[in-house]
């Protein structure tokens, strides 16, 4: 008798002890049921979910109606679940049970209440996760559940009926949603990722063989379901059906989310084929950022999104708003960034052709900040060239800097805004307006500023004066180049002429000159022999020569000019112009070619922005005549 006891506890123990009710028969500890094969509380959850159904269906009608005993069922799977990860043990075997008789219906509701979770109620962690394992133990067993409706979709209705055990349940059920589209509404990103992973295995095909999906699909086409094709049972088509209420796609769904909807939404795009619906439209139109980063966060499918269309969409003006109460500030600045981020997401130069380039261009805020968002690598080379004219041509002054600076030769090139009008230089654009008429001066400060910027890289690209001067013909220009080059200093003398001039044109009303010169060349200072000077010991009691610098002082302050591109002096071989002032000149004007004719110019007197500039220097010797003469050595750029 001593040892019947513990026998008969171990073949107890053996056994499956189904309910507390039996190990204490057994003479055992409650605690007993936790130790069996199936792994800790699995019976118990087993024992109490298989008792609560059958409390609840005692009466037919309620099995599945308003008094269904699917949420005290459900509350104790996830009460259980919270408890421990292996309850779900016992989860499984409740609903693989036969004597339940948990049909689909039952596992759909199930699924549906378990992953319609509010995340912006900001459940426990435990909670969600209880919630997670057992959404993942439905849907692998039957991932059809989360994409289906049992009632509301035709032909899938009738699988579900036929072995249903409470076909009434079916007309009492108002809700029209399927698990999918309630996870995405929602934001629970998990959710969704573990339903697109069963949904993959369920109806993708591999291999080339027929998966249990097309297997399903084909036989709900029977039932007037899905228009039935191969294509049409792959997931990528199945998470673009719409919900059978608001008529949303999944995507659309999850942009409503509270919360989660970044992530929700970079779990569908996994599938990249289902952004093809207006969902991302749908996002530029309401201008909702969140939305279009998510979609952007996906490079297989930016490709597919970001379009001459998606951009033009975001340069518009903003649609009235039908939902939401953000003030038109708000959207502005929102439709702005959406902007920034398509252009900086375009991989099809075609994306960003003339119209789209024009948009962005005389865009009245944000412009710059738009264009300087592409990849240059994105922009067509035939476009390049012309970006120039349309900054002109619509006043756009900064963007006419930057196109001067990034493709300079385009101040050269001549097009046409219009398809049959004939092709113009950019500063042709300055100087007539959108009807084609000549602008008469004065121009205001920003056509002042552009037509200095265009004349200026104009002279600049064009090294020969009479293109440049043909270029400037129809235009309103000032003299482009200082030359005295040809006047008679063999015969007269250069000073006394100097003088003359720079009186005569003190007001400047006669004579105008650009900004920029493309030269100023002198004549020689030392062929007149009533000047011509010979060295001496106190040369440095000598009569210091100035004219140069009194003409160059005079451009300056009473021309305007700024910068001279070339400056050829050719200086007297004795007693020249002083080297301190030639070098500040040199500075002043940001000379490039520098050709001072001038024995052993010292380099130490120029300042190094200045040798930066110069990319042509002229250096003479007073060497021998048979080693070096006094023919110019040009100096590499680099001083």
């Amino acid at each position: 008798m001593a040892m019947e006891g513990p026998s008969r506890r171990l073949s107890l123990i053996g056994t499956s002890i189904g309910s507390p009710r039996i190990a204490q028969q057994a003479g055992l500890p409650r605690s007993a049921i936790f130790n069996d094969a199936k792994g800790p509380s699995s019976d118990m959850v087993f024992e109490t979910l298989k008792d609560k159904w059958a409390e609840g269906t005692a009466v037919k009608e309620k099995r599945l109606g308003e008094d269904t005993p699917l949420k005290t069922i459900l509350d104790v799977m996830i009460k259980e679940l919270k408890k421990s990860k292996n309850a779900i043990d016992g989860v499984k075997r409740f609903m693989a049970d036969e004597k339940t008789k948990i049909d689909d219906c039952v596992k759909w509701r199930l699924l549906l209440d378990a992953v319609d979770l509010d995340l912006a109620q900001k459940p426990d962690k435990d909670e969600v996760t209880a919630r997670l394992q057992l959404t993942e133990a439905l849907i692998q067993e039957s991932p059809y559940l989360a994409f289906e409706n049992p009632t509301y979709q035709e032909g899938a209705s009738i699988l579900y009926i036929n072995n249903c055990a409470d076909v009434h349940w079916h007309k009492k059920l108002k809700d029209k949603r399927t698990p999918l589209h309630t996870a995405a509404r929602k934001g629970n990103a998990k959710f969704v990722k573990s339903m697109i992973s069963e949904g993959r295995r369920y109806y993708d095909v591999k291999n080339g063989e027929s998966t249990r999906g097309e297997n399903r699909v084909s036989g709900i086409n029977k039932q007037k379901y899905w228009k039935f094709s191969g294509e049409y049972c792959r997931l990528t088509k199945i998470l673009q059906h719409e919900d059978l209420d608001t008529k949303d796609t999944p995507l659309k769904s999850a942009t409503k989310a509270d919360c989660g909807v970044c992530e929700t939404i970079k779990e569908l795009l996994e599938v990249t084929d289902i952004a093809e619906d207006d969902t991302f439209h749908h996002a530029l139109e309401n201008d909702n950022q969140e939305v279009v980063k998510a979609f952007l966060s996906k490079d297989e499918v930016t490709s597919t999104i970001v379009s001459k269309e998606s951009i033009m969409t975001t340069l518009s003006p903003p649609k009235k708003r039908t939902t939401g109460h953000r003030d038109a500030n708000s959207r502005s600045l929102a439709r702005l960034e959406n902007a920034k981020l398509l252009v900086g997401s375009i991989q099809d130069p075609k994306a960003l052709d003339r119209e789209v380039a024009e948009k962005i261009i005389k865009r009245k805020s944000g412009a710059m900040d738009i264009w300087k968002a592409h990849n240059k690598e994105m922009l067509d080379d035939k476009l390049k060239p012309f970006l120039l004219h349309l900054a002109v041509k619509h006043q756009k002054l900064d963007f006419v800097r930057l196109f001067a600076n990034d493709y300079p030769k385009s101040v050269v090139e001549k097009w046409s805004y219009s398809e049959h009008g004939d092709k113009r230089y950019p500063l042709w654009y300055n100087n007539h307006n959108n009807e084609g008429k000549m602008i008469e001066e004065p121009f205001d400060d920003i056509r002042k500023n552009i037509r200095k910027e265009i004349t200026t890289k104009m002279i600049h690209e064009v090294p020969e004066m009479d293109t440049l001067s043909d270029m400037f013909n129809s235009c309103q220009v000032g003299e482009l180049c200082f030359d005295l080059s040809r006047f008679d200093s063999a015969g007269f003398q250069v000073s006394a002429f100097i003088n003359s001039w720079i009186s005569q044109h003190q007001t400047g009303k006669l004579l105008t000159f650009e900004k920029t010169l493309r030269y100023a060349e002198f004549p020689p200072l030392d062929v007149l022999k009533e000047e011509r000077e010979a060295y001496k010991d106190s040369c440095h009691l000598q009569y210091q020569h100035t004219e140069v610098f009194r003409i160059l002082a005079w451009l300056r302050k009473k021309m305007g000019v700024q910068t001279i591109i070339k400056l050829k002096v050719p200086d007297r071989l004795v007693n020249p112009h002083d080297e301190k002032t030639m070098a500040k000149a040199v500075k002043g004007f940001k000379v490039e070619i520098f050709n001072w004719k001038v024995f052993g110019l010292s380099l130490g007197v120029l300042d190094p922005d200045a040798k930066d500039r110069i990319k042509e220097l002229y250096l003479y010797s007073s060497g021998k005549r048979s080693a070096i003469s006094d023919q110019p050595l040009i100096w590499p750029r680099r001083l």
